[in-house]
């Protein structure tokens, strides 16, 4: 949005996302003053939640008025989209200015009592933050502190006076429900049970304690074991950790982390008070009184620091964790193991990519970290500390990250899967276990104790595995799973591992489109269940004892889990569901599981200006299905697109005029990529029918029959029919040079109103790198395409059908090239934005501008061009998607028990 204008204000640059809003530094054109502007991510139709909780921030900002306190100065709503303007804090944040060894008391006591009396003044307004924590704090340039971001404050009022409930809030926080920061919660809080004004001063006194010794006073190496040791610990004595701090300083500190609201101090006012007698003393230099343990104190050494982490790349995800607790029994004693209750942590991931786009995310089997996937980055989420970082070095990350036995690496998929890659948990460069460009892609992998990873190797259909690989964990050519041979039409995909290395699990896919959850050992195959109708995916064993799956594609997809014995490795019960909507499950040793439960999106077929704006709507609403390629006729009446319909990928027509669909393709296999005849009447198609992806022909008619154009034992993708219909162009997936461009010269048969081929198929371009994505110009002369010969896909242009020289068009990334229908503009997808390249084609070529047209989220997927260009080159088809909700990182310990007890 940066060089935006939205009503008078001019956006200049990012300063941080959350949950709910994304927030630019801005200028105030009318008062010319620099402010901070808090957008609201999602459309407000789109997500009620978070337009209520934008709501409640605003007014609780709005109810308050003191000089500690972030300033608001409007709220506002243009073309249905709300913001907040409020005071810009020039400075920097209290998380970044506490050292290892804690702030000293003169600064301490400068910037803590200020905040004190500011919470007590939003406190008296009837607000509760909720969220007190160093990363809400800033301090300007002139040492003013100030308090920030109340999106989950709660607003208490004698009409509204239950926890988490006011001005129609009660929806939005229940009782067992966490709200806040695990590492600054109260134990109410932790414990999802009613709060008032004491919660803040609780998180308030982890703030003094943090600032005062460098370190938080409560412990863990996760999510889990932080609340635990709120709810159960005792903090080492702040005067223990830092032997000079005064009595009474830490007897307000103390106090205020007291877990018994009855003993904690029953108003920040009185917080405030007490430090300011403090501060006297210390100005004053006077004596305080010693306690046996403050004495004890000042003869122990101070305890050593563990070095914390520096954070390489802030993630623009929010730390505020939600979780359901269904229960929470406490152990007499610190030394017996806590009871085993099930706890469930949800975290709201910021979906930037788009809900296509984005991959999955994998815990450790040490429990302490998870590995995700984010806008194509690779993340690690600590889990001890709720804080998460991006490896600068992983890029075009897809799929779902894989762990090594001993959690210090994690494996990841880049360059659209073709690239298996790991890196150390402690840092350092990525390094390559193996490229698979030349034999597809990969989709999912497991790293055994042996040493090895064995992954699936997919061809064109990213639905059907075409078999298992396994390589060497430090790299090398990969060689074929021998403990699986691959039966008569039958494809494989999804491995996963057992304890102990006793046998892997993997899916079955059979030509009728049944998967079968399988497990081979010692080479000898067992069959463990099968789904006829859905497709299961991503098997996990756990250690509750079940196998975890993901089942379904495009529609009712979800977890399941079935009973499992790892002892006579077989199912022990009835499979049943654990997540709807889940994807990516994965587990780890003490069998805590994750999983990512997906919003709902609905995609819909649009008629944009060259400006971006929607002209109109083409077709129905589709929920739940996935739209790939997109192809427009000739005669501009109908648009092929390619859909999910359970299993199988087909062809459907949608009829612009009459705003209908109807599925043309009903082969049990993946149907794509469809391109109409010069006439309109008939589509070329990529059809797996016969295990191999070729190229077939058909009239528009479902009841017509379909006939292959080229076959062969090599993978063929992306046809395109010339525009005169004497040419088809397509890729073809080659061992040794990856995708080449080949070409077919066509021959119509009038009498039967039928395309064949001419002559046999003849090479244009083949060299050691991708050439993707062929179409030729409507006057045959040329022949655009994409390739990664650069290092990046980049657009270039070839004379057809010599092909001896060529004109590169895109300058930093480009791909998924079409023509107008004039032939003398080039449409080409750079990242998000939809590009236009004015060209001349005669009487040679050449380039005369390239301008940006508009942003619009993916154009282009995956080798799939998912727009097409109207006849008079002033319209595009394009997909619209609409996500519903947020996609949410769910951490489930003990989930058996939870799920047992609903």
């Amino acid at each position: 949005m940066e060089g935006r204008t939205i009503s008078h204000y001019r956006i200049s640059k990012l300063l941080g996302k959350g949950t709910m809003g994304a927030v630019y530094l801005a200028e105030d054109i009318r008062l010319k003053r620099s402010l901070a502007l808090k957008v609201l991510c999602s459309d407000p139709q789109e997500s009620k939640e978070s337009l209520k909780r934008f709501r409640i921030e605003a007014e609780a900002i709005a109810r308050l008025n003191h000089l500690n306190i972030a300033t608001l100065y409007t709220v506002e709503e243009v073309d249905n989209q709300s913001y907040i303007a409020m005071e810009y804090i020039d400075g920097q944040c209290l998380k970044d200015l506490i050292p290892e060894t804690g702030l000293s008391l003169d600064i301490f006591f400068e910037w803590f009592l200020p905040l004190a009396e500011a919470l007590a003044h939003a406190h008296e307004k009837g607000v509760i933050h909720r969220d007190i924590k160093p990363a809400n704090i800033m301090v300007t340039r002139e040492d003013l502190p100030k308090i920030l971001d109340f999106g989950i404050a709660r607003i208490h009022s004698a009409k509204f006076d239950q926890a988490g409930g006011s001005l129609g809030d009660e929806s939005l926080t229940r009782i067992g429900t966490v709200m806040g920061s695990p590492a600054y919660m109260s134990p109410e809080q932790a414990a999802g049970g009613k709060v008032d004004y004491r919660t803040d001063i609780f998180s308030f006194g982890i703030l003094m304690y943090e600032a005062l010794s460098g370190r938080k006073p409560f412990k863990g190496q996760s999510i889990q074991e932080i609340i635990t040791s709120i709810l159960k610990d005792e903090p080492e004595p702040i005067e223990a950790v830092r032997p000079d701090i005064p009595y009474l300083l830490g007897h307000i500190v103390g106090k205020a982390l007291q877990k018994d609201l009855r003993k904690r101090y029953q108003t920040v006012q009185d917080l405030a008070n007490d430090l300011k007698s403090a501060k006297a003393h210390h100005e004053n230099g006077r004596s305080y009184p010693e306690t046996d343990t403050a004495a004890e104190a000042k003869r122990v050494p101070q305890a050593s620091r563990r070095a914390t982490w520096k954070i390489q790349i802030a993630l623009g995800l929010c730390l505020v964790v939600i979780g359901t607790l269904s229960g929470w029994f406490l152990s007499g004693g610190k030394s017996s193991p806590p009871e085993e209750v099930s706890r469930h942590f949800k975290v709201p991931l910021e979906d930037v990519s788009g809900h296509m786009a984005s991959g999955g995310a994998s815990i450790s089997p040490d429990g302490r970290r998870i590995a995700f996937v984010q806008d194509q980055g690779l993340w690690l989420m600590d889990l001890g500390t709720g804080e998460s970082y991006q490896i600068p070095d992983a890029t075009q990350v897809e799929q779902q990250p894989f762990w090594s036995p001993d959690s210090s690496y994690v494996g990841y998929f880049t360059n659209m899967g073709r690239t298996i890659k790991k890196v150390s948990v402690k840092g350092g460069q990525s390094s390559t276990v193996c490229d698979i460009s030349n034999r597809g892609f990969a989709g999912a992998a497991v790293w055994t104790r042996n040493g090895e990873i064995i992954f699936d190797q997919w061809g064109g259909d990213w639905t059907k595995g075409a078999g298992l690989l396994i390589v060497p964990e430090d790299g090398g050519n990969p060689q074929p799973f021998e403990q699986l041979s691959r039966a008569k039409e039958e494809s494989y995909q999804a491995p996963g591992g057992l304890p102990g290395g006793k046998a892997i699990l993997f899916v079955a896919v059979h030509s009728d489109g049944a998967s079968e959850l399988m497990l081979t050992a010692g080479g000898e195959r067992q069959s463990l269940l099968t789904s006829a109708d859905e497709r299961i995916f991503d098997p996990v064993y756990c250690p509750s004892g079940h196998i975890l799956y993901l089942k379904g594609l495009a529609h009712g997809y979800g977890i399941w889990a079935v009973p499992f014995s790892l002892a006579r490795l077989e199912t022990t019960g009835v499979p049943f569901l654990v997540a709807e909507n889940g994807t990516w499950p994965s587990a780890s040793a003490d069998g805590t599981i994750t999983y990512i439960s997906e919003p709902t999106a609905t995609q819909q077929l649009v008629r944009l200006d060259r400006q971006g704006n929607v002209l109109s709507t083409i077709g129905p609403s589709l929920t739940g299905t996935q739209i790939g390629a997109v192809a427009l006729s000739n005669d501009q009446t109908r648009v092929a697109i390619d859909a999910f319909e359970r299993q199988f990928e087909d062809i459907w027509l949608v009829d612009p005029s009459r705003g209908t669909h109807a599925r043309l393709t009903f082969a049990p296999c993946r149907d794509a990529e469809a391109t109409f005849s010069a006439d309109s009447h008939q589509v070329a198609y990529t059809s797996e029918r016969e295990g191999v992806s070729d190229i077939y022909v058909q009239a528009l008619d479902p009841q017509a029959q379909a006939h292959a154009l080229v076959q062969g034992s090599a993978d063929k993708f992306n046809a395109h029919w010339s525009q005169n219909g004497d040419y088809l162009t397509y890729e073809v997936l080659d061992v040794k040079t990856k995708r080449d461009i080949w070409y077919l010269p066509m021959a119509s048969n009038a009498k039967q109103g039928a395309t064949t081929r001419a002559q046999n198929p003849v090479l244009f371009l083949r060299t050691p790198f991708d050439e993707a994505m062929p179409q030729i110009s409507p006057d045959n002369r040329y022949l655009a395409y994409m390739s990664n010969i650069s290092g990046r896909w980049e657009v270039y242009v070839r004379p057809f059908p010599k092909g001896e020289r060529e004109w590169q068009i895109s300058l930093k990334g480009g791909g998924y090239p079409r023509w107008s229908s004039r032939g003398n503009e080039l449409f080409y997808v750079d990242k998000n934005a939809l590009m236009s390249a004015k060209v001349v084609t005669r009487p040679t070529f050449r380039i005369e501008a390239t301008q940006k047209l508009f942003e619009w989220k993916q154009l282009g997927l995956y080798l799939m061009r998912r727009y097409d260009v109207t006849a008079d080159g002033q319209a595009i088809i394009a997909v619209q998607e609409t996500i519903s909700g947020k996609r949410v990182l769910n951490i489930w310990e003990h989930w058996d028990k939870g799920y047992a007890s609903k």
